[in-house]
């Protein structure tokens, strides 16, 4: 088949129950990461026309190397190199091979439509592991407890799902900020405030600019604020934060992230 090589992340949809409104959350969970595929120079809107898919935008995607057996319709499989970096298709049908000779690999073929859906919007949360050292009494987010540092991500990351991460370095997909001038910025004047008239504590800290940033490879869609210990390896991730102003890319401008004032996060 013709195409265009690439590599890509397969995603599990998973509905997660929201007690805030008593129904569901969707989530996409990391099943298979950075595998090497190949997508159709050409769309295929003729396959499987007979299931009610005629007139969508049909690709046929390979995925090389060991079988995927996890894999299911509905699954997400999203591009995180090549010229399709950033696309998001959603798979409709799933092919192994069986039969092979000599010349032929291993291989799993899907038929995925593009998704071309605007981007739902950004999400914040604490990572659990962070939940658990936070409890514990041996995380501590201010001041004289440590190098609090925040990172920006892109539109691949994988950081805006995984919320059970330990350490930097165990994110299939960081995709950290690649525009000029961008850096890591550590936190100045973290504290945690008592706010007794909305019974809760609030984690706070001086604004923070990346000065003149330049355009990214992708979108920045969020910010990572984790305790700095050294190497990612050892680096833990504490909060992740979507929104606000995300999506945005650098233009060469100062950006500034002016910190809400009831705090960056809130202890409940």
């Amino acid at each position: 088949m013709q195409g265009l090589n690439v590599r890509v992340n397969l995603l599990a949809r998973v509905q997660s129950p929201d007690d805030a409104v008593g129904g569901s959350v969707r989530s996409d969970v990391v099943r298979y990461s950075n595998i090497r595929a190949r997508i159709a120079n050409e769309s295929n809107p003729t396959v499987l026309s007979m299931q009610g898919f005629e007139g969508k935008d049909l690709h046929r995607i390979i995925l090389y190397g060991d079988h995927y057996p996890a894999i299911e319709r509905e699954d997400i499989v999203q591009v995180v190199s090549g010229r399709w970096a950033g696309a998001r298709f959603k798979t409709v049908e799933v092919r192994y091979s069986s039969v092979l000779t000599g010349k032929v690999r291993a291989h799993t073929q899907l038929v995925a439509e593009r998704l071309r859906y605007a981007p739902e919007p950004g999400r914040s949360f604490v990572y659990t592991p962070a939940k658990k050292l936070l409890g514990q009494g041996s995380l501590d987010l201010r001041e004289a407890g440590g190098d609090i540092r925040v990172a920006l991500v892109m539109s691949n990351t994988t950081a805006d799902t995984d919320e059970d991460q330990a350490l930097m370095s165990g994110f299939a997909v960081l995709d950290e900020c690649d525009g000029a001038n961008y850096a890591r910025k550590a936190l100045v004047n973290q504290a945690v405030n008592e706010d007794d008239p909305n019974n809760r504590a609030e984690f706070v800290a001086d604004d923070i600019v990346w000065t003149a940033l330049g355009a990214g490879t992708r979108q920045n869609v969020g910010m990572i604020v984790y305790k700095h210990v050294g190497a990612d390896g050892v680096n833990i991730p504490i909060l992740y934060i979507g929104t606000g102003g995300f999506p945005f890319n650098g233009n060469g401008s100062d950006i500034t992230v002016d910190w809400n004032a009831e705090g960056i996060a809130q202890i409940t």
